[in-house]
């Protein structure tokens, strides 16, 4: 299979060069058995505007901020979704990446499950000392797992039409 990302180059620029990447992509053992059935290899091209290499927060953002704007992506990911949907990471949500969330229309379970934090304790010589984000520079964390806004993410764009590639090999 191949993945054609580029540019659309409009008709009235024909002396502008197409730039364009083509990266094969092999959908694992499940893909290569039902070749062999068929009776020779898998070939397919897809073709999208940009091709994202991997399905984690920053990728399925980008493709997600690229399909607000009318731009399509296809996403390419070696591991499979209950993986990438399953695996336990860090989940302090910075107030910028909370913000663009919820605005950009995937925040809205992170809003009804999400805890709002101001600020953190710090203990030295014994002591409690509370740092209070909101007073300090006016904003504050929300703690919600990433493997929560990859979930949230993937049914977005899926559900929005987009194309995320599971199991995708040698990219």
């Amino acid at each position: 299979t191949m993945l054609v990302a580029g540019p659309e180059m409009p008709a009235a620029q024909p002396k502008r060069p197409r730039i364009s990447v083509c990266l094969p992509l092999d959908y694992g053992a499940a893909a290569r058995i039902l070749a062999a059935r068929a009776g020779g290899p898998m070939t397919e091209t897809l073709r999208t505007q940009v091709g994202i290499v991997g399905a984690g927060p920053a990728g399925l953002m980008l493709s997600h901020l690229l399909h607000l704007e009318g731009i399509d992506s296809i996403i390419i990911e070696n591991r499979n979704r209950d993986y990438i949907e399953g695996r336990i990471r860090a989940g302090l949500i910075e107030q910028w990446a909370r913000d663009l969330l919820i605005d950009t229309g995937v925040g809205e379970r992170m809003q009804r499950e999400g805890l709002s934090h101001d600020g953190i304790h710090f203990c030295f010589d014994g002591a409690l000392h509370h740092i209070n984000f909101r007073e300090l520079v006016g904003k504050g964390v929300t703690i919600y797992g990433q493997q929560e806004v990859i979930k949230d993410l993937v049914a977005k764009r899926l559900a929005d039409g987009g194309q995320i590639l599971f199991e995708v090999d040698d990219v």
